[in-house]
C-alpha cells in the first residue's frame, strides 16, 4: 500500500517537474512581455500536478511525445512488487477487467498481512529418504529499495507536515488575541476599488509586524499595532488593498496547499525552487493588481510603504500565511518602479496562452510511458528474484523450494519430493486446491494453465529436471508434465530463456498469455454457439499497460456476441476489442472456401497507442466437410473458459 501511494507520488512530482520547466522557461523567455499575473496563475497548474493523482487523456499533452528513457526499466533500485521478497506467497486467482468477458487479467501476487511467510509443510513419506524436502524454510521480512524509500518518504512528509501544521496553528493562538480595528472606511473603499464583494474584517494585532491574512473559510486582515495611528493613513490603505487582492484570489488557500505540496514532494528539489518562484509571483503580481486600481501614479508611495514594513518582519510567518512584507524586497521594489498598465491584447493573449497551457500540460498523454516505466520497474524485480534460483541441478532442496515459493499456489503447497537417483530426474510437488478432485474435470482445466506456467517456469531455471508433477490434494489427482513434451513449442531450449534478463521476460511475457478456445472442436451443425469462442488471460505484471486486443483471420470471419442483448455481429476478418470489453468473440467458418484445410488466427496485445505488445497465434484444422479443430499448443487451452470469463 506505501509503495503504490509513494510510487504515485513519484509519477505526480515527475509530471509536475515537466510542467514547471515549461513554466519557468516562459516565465524568463516572455516575462517581460506578459502581465505578471501570467507567471502567477501559471503555477496553478504546477500545483495541480502536485496534489492531484489522476487526469483525463488529451491529443494535446504534452506527454504524447515525452518518452522517459528506457534505461530506466533497468533501475534495480526502483524495482518493487508484489514478487518481492517480501510478498512471496500466491494465488492464482483472476480478477477480470471485462466483469465477465473473455478478456482478463490474472492477479498471482497476495502478500501475508505482515510481508513475511513462514512454512511448517507436510513431508512426502515415500521414496528414499535424501529426496524428500520438507519446506521448514521462513521467507525473512527483508525489505526492498521502494519500501525502504517509500518508508523514509512518509517519516519526512510527516515531520514537515507536523511542523507546518505547528507553525500555522501557533498563529491562530497567537491571533486569538487581535481586536477588531476601525478602518475608517478604508476597507470598503479599498474593497470597491478592486470590485471584491467578500465579506472581510481588519483586526490589530501586536504578535505581528507585517501585515497578513489570516483564516479560510472567514478571512481576516491582521494589521501590526504600530498601524494604530493617524500618521500611517495612506499606507495603511495600500497595505489593505493588497491584502484585499490576496482574499480576492484565494492566496490564503492556495498558499496552505502549496506548502501541502511541498511537504509532498520534498525529495524533489525542483519543486524547492518553485515554491520560491511561485512565492515571487504571487507578490508581485499582487503588487501589479494594486498599481493598476489606482488611475494617478502611486508606484513611489506603494514601494515606500513596502520597504518601511520589511524593515520588521516575522519570519514564522513566512510560507504559512499571505504577508504585505515578504521576502524579495529588491525584486519588487524593481518590479513596482517599472510597472507599467496592461494592454488589452496583452491580457487577452495571456488567458488564451493559459488555456493552452493547460491543456498541454494537465491532461494525459495517449501514451502513458509513465506507467511504461512502473510496469518494467516491477517486472525487473519478479525476474531478478526468479532469476536468483537458476540452476543446473535439481538436487538442491532449498533451492528448488524456494523457487516454487515465488510462483502462484505457493500459498497451497504443502511438501515436494525430488528424485534425483536415476533419469529422468523430476520433482514432485503438493498443492492443495480443496475445491478440485478427479472427476471434476473443468475445475482441473482451470488449474492446468496455472501448473504449466509453473512447470515452464521450473524447466527453465533449473536446467537438469525432465519431469514435473503436481499432486492435487486431497483428491491425490496427478499432472504431469515432462520437458520434452513441452519443448516442442519453442524455437529454443527451455534452459536458454532464462540466460538473460531480456530473455526470461521475453519468456515470460509469452507464457502468461494464454488462449482458451470453447469448443474445442467445432461445426455449424451446434447451434448452441455460433462458433468458437476466443478468449485469453494475461498476467498483470507482464501486461500492466495493455488498453485492446486486436484479432484477425485468415478465413472465416470473426463475431461478437453482445452480452446483454445476445445480437452477434459479423467483423469480418479483424476487430479491436477493449480490456473493458463485455462482448464475447466467436470464429465461424461461414463462407469459408472448401479448399481451405486449415486456418490462422492472429492475436495481439496493444497498448493505447496500438503498438503491439505481444502477438499469438491459432491453428484450426479441417478434420472433415464440416468440422473444425484447434491445434493444440502449450498456451491454448481447449473446451473450458477461464474461470472469469466466459459469455
Amino acid at each position: 500500500m506505501l509503495e503504490n501511494i509513494f510510487l504515485t507520488v513519484v509519477k505526480m512530482s515527475i509530471t509536475a517537474s515537466i510542467a514547471a520547466i515549461i513554466v519557468i522557461l516562459l516565465r524568463k523567455l516572455a516575462g517581460k512581455k506578459l502581465p505578471v499575473t501570467f507567471s502567477y496563475a501559471a503555477w496553478v497548474i504546477v500545483l495541480v500536478r502536485l496534489l492531484v493523482p489522476f487526469s483525463v487523456q488529451s491529443d494535446f499533452s504534452i506527454f504524447n511525445f515525452i518518452k522517459f528513457p528506457e534505461t530506466a526499466r533497468d533501475g534495480a533500485l526502483w524495482a518493487s512488487g508484489p514478487w518481492d521478497k517480501s510478498a512471496s506467497q500466491y494465488s492464482a486467482d483472476a480478477v477480470d477487467l471485462g466483469r465477465g468477458n473473455s478478456i482478463s487479467i490474472i492477479d498471482e501476487a497476495k502478500s501475508t498481512a505482515d510481508g513475511n511467510m513462514y512454512i511448517s509443510n507436510s513431508v512426502m513419506n515415500d521414496g528414499p529418504e535424501e529426496n524428500i524436502h520438507t519446506d521448514k524454510a521462513g521467507v525473512s521480512g527483508e525489505k526492498g529499495p521502494v519500501t525502504v524509500m517509500a518508508c523514509i518518504w512518509m517519516s519526512v512528509f510527516l515531520v514537515l507536515l507536523a511542523f507546518c501544521t505547528y507553525a500555522h496553528l501557533k498563529i491562530i493562538r497567537s491571533f486569538k488575541t487581535a481586536v477588531l480595528f476601525n478602518d475608517n472606511g478604508l476597507l470598503a473603499e479599498s474593497a470597491g476599488r478592486l470590485d471584491l464583494r467578500r465579506k472581510v474584517s481588519i483586526y490589530i494585532s501586536d504578535k505581528t509586524d507585517t501585515p497578513v491574512v489570516y483564516g479560510i473559510a472567514n478571512a481576516r486582515i491582521i494589521i501590526p499595532a504600530l498601524f494604530a495611528g493617524d500618521r500611517y493613513g495612506k499606507e495603511l490603505e495600500y497595505v489593505i488593498a493588497h491584502e484585499l487582492v490576496h482574499i480576492k484570489r484565494y492566496d490564503n488557500i492556495t498558499r496552505l496547499l502549496a506548502v501541502l505540496a511541498l511537504c509532498i514532494h520534498w525529495f524533489n528539489p525542483l519543486m524547492w525552487l518553485c515554491f520560491l518562484l511561485y512565492q515571487k509571483d504571487m507578490e508581485m503580481s499582487c503588487d501589479a493588481r494594486v498599481l493598476s486600481a489606482y488611475e494617478n501614479d502611486i508606484r513611489s508611495e506603494y514601494a515606500n510603504t513596502l520597504l518601511n514594513i520589511a524593515v520588521k518582519q516575522n519570519t514564522l510567518l513566512r510560507g504559512v500565511v499571505p504577508a504585505f512584507g515578504e521576502s524579495n524586497i529588491k525584486s519588487r521594489i524593481k518590479g513596482i518602479m517599472k510597472f507599467r498598465k496592461n494592454k488589452a491584447w496583452a491580457g487577452i493573449f495571456a488567458a488564451l496562452l493559459l488555456v493552452v497551457l493547460a491543456f498541454v500540460l494537465l491532461t494525459n498523454g495517449k501514451n502513458d510511458y509513465i506507467a511504461e516505466i512502473r510496469s518494467a520497474m516491477t517486472r525487473n524485480n519478479i525476474i531478478s528474484d526468479l532469476l536468483e534460483h537458476r540452476s543446473r541441478y535439481i538436487g538442491n532442496a532449498s533451492n528448488a523450494g524456494n523457487l516454487l515459493n515465488k510462483l502462484p499456489y505457493a500459498g497451497n503447497k504443502e511438501g515436494i519430493k525430488l528424485d534425483t537417483g536415476s533419469k529422468p530426474y523430476g520433482i514432485t510437488v503438493n498443492y492443495r486446491l480443496d475445491d478440485i478432485d478427479a472427476v471434476n474435470e473443468d475445475k482441473l482445466k482451470n488449474a492446468k494453465p496455472v501448473l504449466l506456467d509453473n512447470a515452464l517456469i521450473l524447466f527453465s531455471l533449473i536446467e537438469n529436471v525432465d519431469i514435473v508433477r503436481f499432486n492435487i490434494l486431497p483428491s491425490n489427482t496427478i499432472v504431469q508434465f515432462e520437458r520434452a513434451q513441452l519443448q516442442q513449442y519453442f524455437d529454443r531450449e527451455l534452459w536458454e530463456y532464462s540466460n538473460s534478463k531480456e530473455d526470461f521476460e521475453r519468456f515470460l511475457q509469452d507464457i502468461y498469455f494464454e488462449i482458451y478456445i470453447n469448443p474445442g472442436k467445432y461445426s455449424p451443425d451446434m447451434s448452441s454457439v455460433p462458433g468458437m469462442g476466443i478468449s485469453i488471460t494475461l498476467n498483470k505484471e507482464f501486461y500492466n499497460i495493455a488498453h485492446s486486443i486486436k484479432f484477425s483471420t485468415e478465413n472465416g470471419s470473426l463475431l461478437l456476441k453482445d452480452a446483454e442483448t445476445g445480437q452477434i455481429t459479423d467483423h469480418g476478418k479483424m476487430l479491436d476489442v477493449t480490456l473493458a470489453s463485455l462482448e464475447q468473440v466467436y470464429w465461424s467458418p461461414a463462407d469459408m472456401d472448401e479448399s481451405v484445410q486449415d486456418n490462422i488466427i492472429t492475436i495481439s496485445v496493444l497498448k493505447k497507442n496500438g503498438d503491439i505488445i505481444k502477438s499469438k497465434s491459432i491453428r484450426i484444422g479441417k478434420e472433415d466437410s464440416s468440422s473444425f479443430t484447434v491445434v493444440p499448443s502449450y498456451d491454448i487451452t481447449a473446451d473450458v473458459f477461464p474461470r472469469t470469463g466466459g459469455f
